[in-house]
């Protein structure tokens, strides 16, 4: 995997995680439930919200299947969720308006 603003490619893990994950509501106003679809066995997951440049604007350490991430204080724009979960790394575009 590349830095946020390279081309990426896709590993199959990689797809066994985007399956794995539900991330809403996206766009968000405040808001975001990360749902794991199946149990994550007591095995944190963190996720770091970077803006545009790649800075790391906040981390979390998510240990439960369905957590909720205040972004309210962020600016409306767009963001990179990073998920490191198990070694492997997913990157989703959110939107906040």
């Amino acid at each position: 995997l590349t830095g946020v603003s390279g081309c990426q490619s896709v590993s199959a893990e990689e797809n066994i995680l985007l399956k794995e994950i539900s991330i809403y509501p996206n766009p968000t106003t405040g808001n975001l439930v990360i749902n794991f679809t199946q149990n994550i066995n007591n095995a944190a997951t963190k996720v770091s919200i970077l803006n545009s440049l790649g800075q790391t604007l906040s981390i979390h350490l998510l240990t439960t299947n369905k957590s909720i991430i205040d972004i309210s204080q962020l600016q409306n724009g767009m963001y990179y969720l990073i998920l490191n979960h198990n070694d492997t790394i997913n990157t989703e575009k959110i939107i906040k308006n």
